[in-house]
């Protein structure tokens, strides 16, 4: 999944792509770097991507998120602001639209 993922990034334009092979790699290398957008599977090793996403904003990260998940797993509504959810498989423009949709619900935030 990752390797799919930095192809469709990097199709689109965004070539400066990090990636963890688990989620408490995940939480240390975005609290240390705060990155603009992480992209995180829902089932990933160790971790839900929900709980990610709670650490993160716990450690004060306020990077912008997508949560990638398989169409028949369970739903849930993240009550996070900036998280977006998109199923897999996924199209590039599923991508760009989810990725546009997570900073302009940040920027609507920082507005209000």
């Amino acid at each position: 999944m990752r390797n799919i993922a930095r192809a469709v990034l990097a199709q689109l334009g965004y070539y400066d792509v990090d990636e963890a092979s688990n989620g408490q790699e995940a939480i240390a290398r975005a609290c240390l770097a705060n990155f603009d957008l992480c992209l995180f599977d829902h089932a990933m090793i160790g971790n839900d991507a929900k709980s990610l996403v709670d650490s993160l904003r716990q450690a004060g990260a306020t990077t912008k998120c997508i949560l990638l998940r398989n169409s028949d797993s369970p739903a849930f509504e993240p009550e996070l602001p900036g998280v977006q959810i998109l199923n897999k498989p996924f199209a590039p423009e599923a991508l760009r639209r989810c990725i546009e949709g997570a900073i302009a619900a940040a920027t609507r935030l920082r507005a209000a």
